[in-house]
C-alpha cells in the first residue's frame, strides 16, 4: 500500500474519531445523554458518571489528536500509532474499536514508495492593484463598527415596530457588504477570479489547517464548558433563532460581512504584519463576547473565538485573497449548523 493512501485513512479516522469523541463528550456533559447501568451475567458494574464519560472521551479525542500528529511522519512513529490505536480500542466504545481495527492492520502492511517526498504547495502570487488612502479604510471601518457592533443603532430595533425593526437590521447588513466591496472593489474582483482559477490550491492550503484548529478548538470548548458550566452566550442566543434563520445568516452573510471588516478592511490599515494577527483575532474573539451580564465566566469563550479569528487572519496574510477567508468561514459556520441540527435531532 502506498504510504499516500496510508495517511489520508489515518487523518480520515483520526478526525471522525475526534469529532465523534468531542460531539459525545459534549453530549453527556450538557445531560443529553445519559450513561446506563451495565450487567454481565448477573454482575452488576458499577455506572460511570456523565462527567466521567466525558473526560474519557476527551482524553480518547486527544489520543486520536495525537494521531494525527504523528501521521506526519507515518513510517517513523508506525509503533507508537499503533500503541495508541490499541489503548484507545481497550478504554474506548465501539467507534474507537473500529478504528483500531481500521488503522492496525494497514499500519502493518508493508509501504510502498517510503522515500516519496513530499510536494511543496506554492500560493498564486497576486498582482497588485491600486488602493485607496488608508484614511478612507479607518473612517469606513470605525463606521461601521458604531453602526453594527454598537447599541447606538441596535438599540432602536428592541423598540421599533417588528416591520421597522427588520428593516433597520437589514439596512445594517447591506451598509456592512456594500461599503466595504465598493471601496475593496478592485481587490474583490482580482481575488475572485484567482480564487475560482487556483481553487484546488486554495482548499489543499486550507483543509489541513483546517482539521488541526477543528481539533483544537473543540478541545478548547470543552474544557471551557467544564469550567464555565454553559455554552457561551452567543451560541444560546444562536440556538434560540430559528433555525433556517441561524443557517441563513451563519452561512450566507456572516462570512461575507465579518471577512471583509475583520480581514479586509484591517489588513488595509493595519498591513501584513503581526499587529494586523494580534488585532483581527482580539476584535473578533471580543465581539463575540460583548454584552455578556449573566455569567461573567461566560467572557472565558473570548478564548476560542479569537483563535478562529487568528485562523482566518492567517489565511487571509498568506493568500490575500477574501474569497479563500470567505469560504474558509463559511465552512465552519456550516458545521456549526450541522452539528446544532444533529443535537436538536438526538435530543
Amino acid at each position: 500500500m502506498k504510504l499516500k493512501t496510508k495517511k489520508i485513512i489515518v487523518v480520515t479516522v483520526s478526525v471522525i474519531i475526534i469529532l465523534l469523541s468531542l460531539f459525545s463528550a459534549y453530549m453527556f456533559r450538557t445531560g443529553q445523554i445519559e450513561s446506563e447501568q451495565i450487567q454481565i451475567e448477573g454482575i452488576e458494574i458499577p455506572q460511570i458518571t456523565n462527567q466521567v464519560q466525558t473526560v474519557l472521551l476527551c482524553i480518547l479525542a486527544g489520543i486520536n489528536f495525537v494521531i494525527l500528529l504523528l501521521s506526519k511522519n507515518l513510517v517513523k512513529h508506525k509503533i507508537v500509532i499503533i500503541v495508541l490505536y490499541a489503548v484507545q480500542a481497550l478504554i474506548g466504545g465501539i467507534p474507537h474499536i473500529i478504528a483500531a481495527i481500521i488503522g492496525i492492520p494497514i499500519l502493518c502492511v508493508k509501504t510502498q514508495d517510503v522515500q516519496e517526498e513530499k510536494k511543496k504547495l506554492e500560493l498564486p502570487v497576486l498582482e497588485e492593484v491600486n488602493k485607496s488612502p488608508k484614511w478612507l479604510y479607518i473612517i469606513v471601518w470605525l463606521a461601521i463598527f458604531v453602526i453594527a457592533y454598537t447599541p447606538l443603532i441596535n438599540s432602536f430595533t428592541t423598540e421599533a415596530k417588528p416591520f421597522v425593526a427588520l428593516a433597520l437590521i437589514i439596512s445594517i447588513y447591506i451598509i456592512q457588504i456594500v461599503v466595504p466591496a465598493v471601496l475593496m472593489g478592485k481587490n474583490i474582483k482580482r481575488d475572485f477570479k484567482a480564487f475560482i482559477k487556483n481553487f484546488k490550491t486554495y482548499f489543499s492550503y486550507m483543509l489541513p489547517k483546517f482539521g488541526i484548529f477543528l481539533v483544537v478548538y473543540f478541545i478548547v470548548a470543552i474544557a471551557l464548558l467544564f469550567v464555565v458550566g454553559e455554552i457561551s452566550t452567543n451560541q444560546q442566543t444562536l440556538n434560540e433563532m430559528p433555525l433556517w434563520i441561524t443557517a441563513i445568516l451563519a452561512i450566507g452573510i456572516a462570512p461575507f460581512i465579518e471577512e471583509l471588516m475583520f480581514r479586509g478592511l484591517l489588513k488595509q490599515i493595519l498591513g501584513n504584519n503581526k499587529l494586523y494577527l494580534f488585532t483581527s483575532s482580539l476584535v473578533f474573539g471580543a465581539l463575540h463576547v460583548m454584552y455578556v451580564e449573566q455569567n461573567i465566566l461566560n467572557y472565558l469563550y473570548i478564548i476560542p473565538y479569537a483563535m478562529l479569528g487568528y485562523l482566518l487572519a492567517k489565511v487571509y496574510a498568506k493568500t490575500d485573497n477574501i474569497f479563500t477567508n470567505i469560504f474558509l468561514h463559511a465552512m465552519w459556520n456550516t458545521l456549526a449548523v450541522v452539528l446544532m441540527v444533529f443535537s436538536q435531532f438526538i435530543a
